[in-house]
């Protein structure tokens, strides 16, 4: 009997040992089933617009299968369709690391940091790429956009005239490279790159909108009106107020009228001017303004006035573009001439949203007596139609022909508002050595037609 028990009990055993064996797999094969399931759910997902769907659907995908390449990658791109930068980076540099060889992988990284404004990095993805296949259409189409967004427009049109010699019909190409000529200047050029798009994507929202924002409009209104009031001296408020209408001959050239209106002092001054502004080349641009008051009180007699803008470089690795600018003006009071000589350099970061602007002012007063100064400015395009400014400036100004050193702080916005309207809102503190302080509110408005 026990012998028996004993057989019995190996039998059954060895009938367990053998069922363990042949349903081991199942799991295995159930949970890549499962893995296989929500790849394709995440990968509809997107393809449809739902990405948060498709983000936790890929989520649960990883979990399965920590180390997929394909499921990091896809990841990593709904997240940064998703706004989600920082998220979608780490997800795409692990999948690099795991196959660097992977060209999606590191072209999605490339587009994920020229998104997040770190165009430096983004190339140098780009490069890897065109290394092992120069002629990677995708490849280069970004090597084209990141030169477009770093203002190497010429750079930008030789790459994709070369994609488009080979693939007419490459509708990222034409698109980008309608936005390269409207960025030269070159308006209808641009416009039939547009409709040579929207030909391929007759039903693109954003083709069209750019096709309707290059339509001429050569002319542009701007108005504002400020109030000032002051402390540490009492003196009556000012207000001023100014109409300015600019034409575009071409789209490089323009010439513009200015009107202002000032109430100071209990008495009031009309100042009249006009003007030309013109960029010759995409690297060089410039004005030149003058004009005077009747009857002058406060404001100067005449003046003349000009400024030049040169760009040294494009870029310098992750910095955007680099400007030198002069800026000159002599205004002749009853009291004497004032000149100011003013060079400056202008640096842009992160793909051009922000910019830093930075002056020596140099004032040559009516006695002739010379005093330097000094201008920093910071400008932040937040979106396409907010942008913020604040600086400080510490510098000679003229107030009614005299020349007294001042200490400035300021802040501004402008809003983009559609159909080529805008508004802008402003505020100046002014600390005026020996004398008064001044606070400025401006309120402007701009039409173009």
């Amino acid at each position: 009997m026990s012998r028996n028990f004993q057989a019995l009990v190996r039998v059954l055993c060895g009938a367990l040992v053998a069922w363990s064996i042949c349903t081991a797999g199942a799991p295995l094969e159930a949970a890549e089933d499962d893995y296989g399931r929500l790849y394709e759910t995440a990968r509809q997902a997107r393809q449809d617009g739902d990405f948060e769907s498709a983000a936790a659907a890929l989520e649960r995908a990883l979990a399965i299968r920590p180390n997929s390449v394909d499921a990091l990658y896809l990841l990593g791109m709904v997240l940064a369709y998703q706004d989600r930068n920082p998220e979608a980076l780490a997800k795409l540099r692990r999948a690099r690391e795991l196959d660097p060889a992977n060209d999606d992988v590191r072209l999605g990284l490339a587009r994920v940091l020229g998104w997040s404004g770190e165009t430096g990095a983004a190339e140098r993805e780009v490069s890897v790429v065109l290394e092992r296949r120069p002629e990677n259409s995708e490849a280069r189409l970004l090597k084209a956009r990141f030169a477009y967004y770093q203002g190497r427009l010429a750079a930008a049109e030789k790459t994709l005239a070369a994609i488009l010699e080979r693939e007419p019909e490459n509708l990222e190409a034409l698109e980008l490279m309608g936005d390269v000529k409207m960025a030269a200047g070159e308006i209808p050029v641009a416009r039939d790159f547009y409709r040579l798009a929207l030909d391929i994507a007759p039903n693109s929202p954003g083709i069209e909108r750019k096709l309707d924002q290059s339509r001429p409009i050569p002319w542009r209104f701007d108005t504002g009106y400020s109030y000032s009031n002051f402390s540490r001296e009492n003196r009556d408020d000012w207000h001023e107020g100014f109409v300015q209408l600019r034409y575009g001959i071409t789209p490089v050239t323009g010439l513009l009228g200015r009107v202002e209106v000032s109430h100071r002092f209990d008495e009031e001054d009309i100042f009249l001017a006009a003007g030309a502004d013109h960029r010759p080349t995409e690297w060089l641009s410039g004005y030149v303004l003058f004009g005077g008051t009747p009857d002058a009180d406060f404001r100067e007699d005449w003046f003349v006035s000009g400024s030049a803008s040169a760009r040294l470089w494009p870029d310098l690795g992750d910095l955007g573009a680099t400007l030198l600018t002069l800026d000159a003006k002599r205004s002749s009071y009853d009291t004497g001439e004032v000149d100011t000589i003013s060079p400056g350099l202008q640096q842009y970061l992160y793909a051009g949203r922000i910019w830093l602007t930075g002056r020596w002012i140099n004032t040559f007063n009516e006695d002739n007596d010379w005093t330097t100064g000094w201008l920093a400015r910071l400008d932040w395009q937040v979106t396409e139609e907010f942008l913020l400014n604040i600086g400080a400036a510490d510098a000679g100004e003229t107030v009614a022909g005299e020349t007294v050193d001042t200490r400035s702080y300021f802040a501004g916005v402008v809003v983009d508002l559609p159909s080529g309207r805008g508004l802008r809102f402003d505020y100046l503190y002014e600390d005026r050595e020996g004398s008064y302080i001044r606070h400025s509110f401006g309120l402007g408005f701009s039409q173009r037609f």
